[in-house]
């Protein structure tokens, strides 16, 4: 059995954020993208809701794609942040406790 004792932050920032920004890539292009460009999504609802607001009323695709872009990158950078959050965590609680224990394989 191996400890895993400590974990690198900037690792773990850069594990989360691509995670992250994929998971969104995914699940924002049902959740976001296909809605936005058939007209379904969140900004149509509001554009047909009194008062008018038309500066949301005809997003369009380049709207639609500008906030599934956006959306990405957003989420990378929070997913980075809370993984490098949870890797410093780790380390000082590892420190404590003497980490996880692993059992690794040879091949």
């Amino acid at each position: 059995m191996y400890k895993l004792r400590r974990v690198g932050v900037g690792s773990a920032f850069q594990v989360m954020a691509v995670l992250s920004g994929l998971i969104f890539a995914v699940v924002g292009f049902f959740a976001v993208f296909l809605p936005g460009i058939f007209g379904i999504g969140i900004l149509s609802l509001i554009a047909e809701s009194e008062p008018r607001l038309p500066f949301y009323s005809g997003l369009g695709l380049l709207g639609t794609i500008i906030i599934y872009l956006l959306g990405i990158i957003l989420y990378a950078v929070i997913g980075g942040v809370v993984g490098a959050i949870y890797a410093a965590v780790y380390n000082l609680v590892a420190g404590i406790t003497g980490g996880l224990r692993v059992e690794l394989k040879e091949e």
